[in-house]
């Protein structure tokens, strides 16, 4: 039950060999805030502006937890640098100070992180109506300093494409090649990754 907070998506295929039809189903849930798509819309772009302007606000947990989609989305195109990123937050963010900040000062605060870059804490309830409250807050760079540094795991069934230059024709492919190859690829990523951060911080 979704208890109206979500829309179905219903898709029908035909099987020829019984002539069954199956339905598959996906939910995507939203949060309605009690207020028109529009309205809603208009609500996310001004409390998202106001989140990167001051990086806490403090609002009802409903409105904090559909705030973080879309403050951690705009995070995520700021990190990509392209004017194509910089035109799509500015599509959503109301004010050029503010695409200029999440541009420059968010999205290297949060260039090694991969995710989670909004946290919710909760305040009570409200006097009242009884609403629950939060405060919705960007990490700040004392968050940041802290942490472990985020290391990928390494999928053992990857291709390592770098080793093929050290392959002999006709002969089979030996665990030193493919090592060779791994450690050629690592330091491709790395390389790309600090003209990355120079392109940041230039």
């Amino acid at each position: 039950s979704l208890g109206g907070s979500g829309r179905c998506i219903r898709d029908g295929v035909s099987t020829q060999s019984t002539g069954e039809v199956v339905i598959f189903v996906m939910v995507i849930i939203t949060r309605k805030l009690g207020r028109s798509p529009k309205h809603r819309k208009m609500l996310m772009r001004i409390m998202t502006t106001q989140l990167i302007k001051h990086e806490s606000i403090k609002t009802t947990i409903a409105k904090a937890k559909e705030i973080r989609r879309h403050a951690d989305r705009m995070v995520t195109l700021a990190k990509r640098g392209t004017v194509h990123t910089r035109m799509q937050a500015s599509s959503f963010i109301n004010g050029q100070q503010e695409v200029d900040k999440l541009f420059d000062v968010l999205a290297k605060r949060f260039y090694d992180r991969p995710g989670g870059y909004t946290r919710i804490i909760r305040l009570g309830r409200r006097l009242g109506d009884g609403a629950e409250m939060a405060s919705i807050q960007y990490l700040g760079p004392e968050d940041i300093l802290g942490q472990k540094e985020h290391k990928r795991k390494i999928n053992p069934r990857k291709i390592f494409y770098s080793w093929q230059k050290y392959a002999i024709p006709g002969e089979p492919v030996t665990e030193e090649m493919i090592e060779k190859g791994r450690r050629d690829d690592e330091e491709k990523k790395a390389k790309k990754k600090e003209e990355e951060k120079a392109n940041y911080e230039k």
